[in-house]
């Protein structure tokens, strides 16, 4: 799992985060687009990334 982590630390209700692949690497499956429930939990799934090579 080789992914830039999103830079904000908040966890409030309607905040959007977005994961990107680190060069050399593809998105092999998960969300790269989250956004936080009123419950506190992020939607979608954890992203995932593979080496190219």
């Amino acid at each position: 799992m080789t992914f830039t982590p999103p830079t904000m630390t908040t966890q409030d209700f309607n905040t959007t985060i977005e994961y990107a692949c680190v060069l050399g690497y593809n998105h092999s499956y998960g969300d790269l687009l989250r956004t936080c429930s009123h419950t506190g939990n992020w939607t979608g799934t954890l992203p995932n990334c593979t080496s190219i090579s």
